[in-house]
């Protein structure tokens, strides 16, 4: 499950329903909790359900169905696929263009007393259009001890008002593993890399005036999502500076225990720009606020934007594109002639 999911089911388990970024005691009633955070051009798009309690978030009983509506038609009907963490899961396919308006809808249906008992969640969001993506440089700074790889991304904003945008940056390994210089196998690992967003304006947002901090991120936080928005450069063109500790770029995993001795390592880059509506960046400002260890933690302090009507939770979509491009690849010779966690419980 998407990290940022699963953070908002939990802050939904204790804090409530906030629609409107300010705190509202939790609940005493159970609700239907329905999330999904969903990109145009992915494949698949996953919605996931659950009920709220007091203090918890619990497995959703009974017979459930989530419908998908694009521009008041219907459009497919998701199918439930194994969930996760005692959450249901559902799954539809369907083709999205910007200006579309979507509708999720749960449908619950449960025996209580020998009757039927109904119960309906829905959320509409509304496809954004596709962010204007240039060129990318980067550059090696730093220090043996202190190496980033620097980013200069061009982009364009063509819309007039606010628009908010999110940026990210991963990288995939593909490995191929040695024994005694004979391939053994193969592995390829993807690593979402944190930003340092410290030297550019826009992701940090230290040049915003005052009057406008309330719908920033906490000033001297880290933007972890790399969410920004489009008020120093309405209708305009900006170059965003953000920096990835070289050591983010060359750290990967395996999945199980290999026995080589020297691998050879192809890493890609990819840089994603998102657009993505006002209440997304909300609620990446609340999910920011959390893993920053802003304010004192408590939840009071974290407002979580819901859109879901007859419900809580956070229905959000985003348009993205994409650039991929190669770094040098490496070698590494290991001495894992053992494996190292034997003996371990």
């Amino acid at each position: 499950m998407d990290k940022k999911l699963l953070i908002l089911l939990l802050l939904m388990a204790f804090a409530g329903c906030v629609n409107d970024m300010s705190y509202t005691p939790r609940n005493t009633e159970p609700l239907l909790i329905m999330n999904s955070l969903i990109t145009v051009d992915s494949d698949e798009h996953e919605v996931w359900v659950g009920v709220s309690k007091p203090g918890c978030v619990d497995t959703l009983t009974g017979d459930a169905a989530v419908h998908c509506h694009i521009n008041d038609h219907m459009g497919v009907v998701a199918t439930e696929k194994p969930g996760r963490q005692g959450l249901r899961r559902f799954v539809f396919s369907a083709p999205l263009e910007p200006g579309d308006k979507l509708e999720l809808e749960l449908l619950v249906e449960k025996k209580r007393s020998g009757e039927t008992v109904s119960k309906k969640a829905s959320a509409s969001v509304t496809v954004p259009s596709a962010p204007e993506l240039g060129s990318i440089d980067t550059l090696s700074v730093g220090d043996s001890a202190s190496r980033q790889l620097a980013f200069r991304i061009k982009m364009t904003d063509s819309t007039p008002g606010a628009d908010y945008y999110s940026l990210g940056i991963s990288c995939s390994s593909q490995i191929e593993l040695y024994r005694e210089g004979v391939l053994i196998g193969t592995e390829k690992f993807v690593r979402i890399c944190p930003l340092d967003t410290g030297d550019d304006l826009i992701l940090s947002e230290d040049g915003i005036a005052a009057a406008n901090m309330d719908s920033m991120f906490d000033f001297g936080t880290p933007n972890y999502y790399g969410a920004f928005f489009d008020s120093q450069f309405d209708c305009a063109s900006v170059t965003l500076r953000p920096k990835v500790d070289w050591w983010e770029l060359k750290s990967w995993y395996l999945t199980g225990f290999v026995p080589y001795d020297s691998c050879y390592v192809r890493p890609t880059l990819k840089v994603e720009l998102s657009h993505i509506g006002g209440r997304h960046y909300h609620y990446l400002k609340a999910l920011n606020s959390l893993e920053s260890g802003s304010g004192d933690l408590a939840l009071e302090d974290i407002a979580v934007p819901s859109n879901v009507v007859g419900g809580i939770g956070f229905v959000g979509i985003s348009n993205t594109v994409s650039q991929e491009f190669s770094l040098p690849p490496y070698s590494n010779t290991v001495s894992y002639d053992d494996d190292p966690y034997e003996g371990l419980p």
